[in-house]
Formats: structure tokens, C-alpha cells, sequence
């Protein structure tokens, strides 16, 4: 039996064409299926009955429940999900006033190798289908609530093109969820032939990490640097024709001692002045086997005025769910969790 978690209009047509049906059918199937969220066929009325017979016969929904969840003193919580062979994954919903986010995986673990995450530590174990990610967002409770929706989760987004791509379509389409573009933010290391795509193809926002504006102490950080230079990055983006309603960030953990020094500073403005980046600011957040402190909140104050007078747009991230581990760079200590007594 199939999944119809993760399909797309394209992908139904053909079914329906090799069954002897209408491809037409394809769109208020799914329209039914995602945006009005009913998960059983036979209830999709728009449909013949013997076609509902048909498909409740070869399709079931693909969703599944969280095998855990924990929550923060601040309100966040996260969640763990299993993604069968590759381990499990986690995702953090993040409630603010009228804001509803929740933070995505795209992989489980990661191969891009930062120092500064603890995903980047696990190493790489598989890229999540379009119906893993799509889960995550479905099958959280707070699923209907939710207003934002990040990338940000474990893995790298652009290293699972062709997947996030397809879950973008599906939650930006009229057939799909029909999510705001706007409401969604993509984060990458860099990788450009994804980010020039992702730039042409979607109205979705752009988050880069940055971590430092030296070249030779990036790598260190981002190994990504090595093949995808920052500086290069910069002025490929600030090329495009980015509308002024898009939000293109600089992603920058603060480190202390290393990357909140006034020579760091003076690199941030010198290679985004005049560009259509803003620069957030994030404290780093530790994690297990981690020696590295975040630069004092007097630091972080000073480089966001400096910034701001220099004409770039920078803000501070508070973090959230530092106590569970669901912070900025935290994710990933899964293997902990599937050993609490209980835990399926």
C-alpha cells in the first residue's frame, strides 16, 4: 500500500491514468487530503464512491504519531519521531504570543560537519522523505495552530533538494496546505546551486550561516566554506532580484572569546554593508561535550548597535527550550531519549 502523505498532483495523475481514471480527480483529491486535512478517502466527497473504494484500496494517509515529547519551562516543546532505519529525528514547536512555529528536520543527522552543532556531531544518517518532513507538521498536536514554519531543524535543507522542494510545493499550493510563503523560512550552511534555485522557484525566506566573516576560520566552523565560499555566496545572492517583502538573514552564533571580537565585527559590516542581508544574532547554546560559552549578553548588545548604525538591520534571537536541549545547534540527542524506560 501507498503513501499519500507526500504526493503531488503530478504524481496521483499518473495513478489515476494507470487505473483507467480521470487525471482530473488528482487535484481535489489532495486538495480534500492536505488543506482540509481529512485523512480518510472515502470522506473526500468530491470523489465517485467507486473511486474512493479504489483508492482507500491503494492508498493509506503515511502519518504518524511522535514517540515522545518534552517540554520546556518556557512553554517550547519538542518531539521526537522515528524515521524507521535512519534513527529518529526531532522537531521543536515554539509558541509566542500570536506565533506558532515549528522548527523542521530535513535529515537525520548531518554531513555538513559544524562545530557548533550538535547534529553536525552525529554524522549522517539519511535524507527524510517528503512524507517524513511533511509528518512533522501534520502530526505535531499543535499542527492546526501553526502560523511559521523553519527549516531549521536536523540536517542540512539543500543537501535534501528535490524533497524540500516538493514539501514547499505542497505546503504552498492551493492543492497543498496553502501556507504563506512568507511564514516559511529555509536555513542553509551555503550550499549555492540550492540557494539560487530556492531564490527562483519560491517566494520562501533565506536564513545563511555565518558563525564567522574570516574565510580560513569559517572552514573550521562550516567545512562547507571550503567548497561553497561565504564572500562567493554573498554577492551571488545580492545579485538576485530579491522582493523587499523576502527576508534574507545572516545567521551569527556568538562565541566567546572566539567569533566577538571588534576585528569580527568590523568583517560582519565590511561584507554585508550594502547588501539585502540582516544579521541575527544567536547565543550560542551548548551541548553535551561542548567547551564553548556564549559571548556575554554586553557583547552581543554592542554588535548589534554597532551593526544597526552601520545601516545593516541586526537583531538578538532569544533562545528557547535551552532546558530540553531544543535550542539553536541542540538537536540531536535522540539516542538519549529512546533509552527512557517507556519510550517506543
Amino acid at each position: 500500500m501507498d503513501f499519500l502523505a507526500g504526493k503531488t498532483p503530478k504524481d496521483l495523475e499518473q495513478w489515476l491514468l494507470s487505473v483507467g481514471e480521470n487525471e482530473d480527480y488528482a487535484v481535489p483529491l489532495l486538495t480534500g487530503f492536505y488543506r482540509k486535512k481529512i485523512r480518510d478517502i472515502m470522506e473526500v466527497k468530491e470523489l465517485p464512491l467507486a473511486l474512493r473504494h479504489k483508492m482507500k484500496a491503494a492508498f493509506t494517509d503515511g502519518y504518524y504519531e511522535p514517540s515522545h515529547v518534552e517540554v520546556s519551562v518556557d512553554g517550547s516543546r519538542k518531539y521526537l519521531f522515528s524515521a524507521g532505519g535512519k534513527g529518529f529525528i526531532e522537531s521543536v514547536y515554539l509558541p509566542e504570543k500570536a506565533r506558532h512555529t515549528l522548527c523542521v528536520s530535513t535529515q537525520a543527522g548531518c554531513r555538513m560537519g559544524c562545530a557548533f552543532c550538535c547534529t553536525g556531531q552525529m554524522g549522517f544518517r539519511g535524507n527524510l522523505s517528503e512524507r517524513e518532513i511533511l509528518n512533522q507538521i501534520l502530526s505535531v498536536p499543535e499542527s492546526n495552530q501553526l502560523n511559521r514554519i523553519v527549516f531549521m531543524g536536523m540536517g542540512e535543507p539543500f543537501d535534501n533538494c528535490e524533497a524540500l522542494f516538493r514539501v514547499l510545493s505542497i505546503l504552498t499550493s492551493s492543492w497543498g496546505l496553502a501556507f504563506g510563503n512568507e511564514k516559511i523560512t529555509v536555513s542553509t550552511v551555503g550550499i549555492l546551486p540550492c540557494i539560487l534555485r530556492f531564490l527562483n522557484e519560491t517566494k520562501c525566506h533565506l536564513a545563511l550561516s555565518v558563525h564567522s566573516p574570516f574565510p580560513e576560520e569559517r572552514k573550521k566552523w562550516i567545512p562547507a566554506e571550503n567548497k561553497y565560499p561565504l564572500k562567493e555566496t554573498i554577492l551571488a545572492i545580492s545579485r538576485e532580484k530579491v522582493n523587499r517583502h523576502r527576508r534574507i538573514t545572516a545567521e551569527y552564533v556568538m562565541m566567546a572569546g572566539i567569533n566577538d571580537s571588534r576585528e569580527h565585527l568590523e568583517g560582519l559590516i565590511h561584507l554585508f554593508h550594502g547588501t539585502v542581508f540582516r544579521i541575527n544574532l544567536i547565543p550560542f547554546n551548548s551541548f553535551e561535550g561542548s567547551k564553548i560559552h556564549p559571548s556575554e549578553a554586553s557583547a552581543m548588545q554592542y554588535f548589534m548597535k554597532k551593526l544597526n548604525a552601520a545601516g545593516i538591520s541586526a537583531t538578538i534571537r532569544r533562545s528557547r527550550g535551552t532546558d530540553i536541549s531544543a535550542a539553536c545547534g541542540q538537536l540531536g540527542n535522540s539516542v538519549m531519549l529512546v533509552r527512557k524506560p517507556g519510550l517506543q
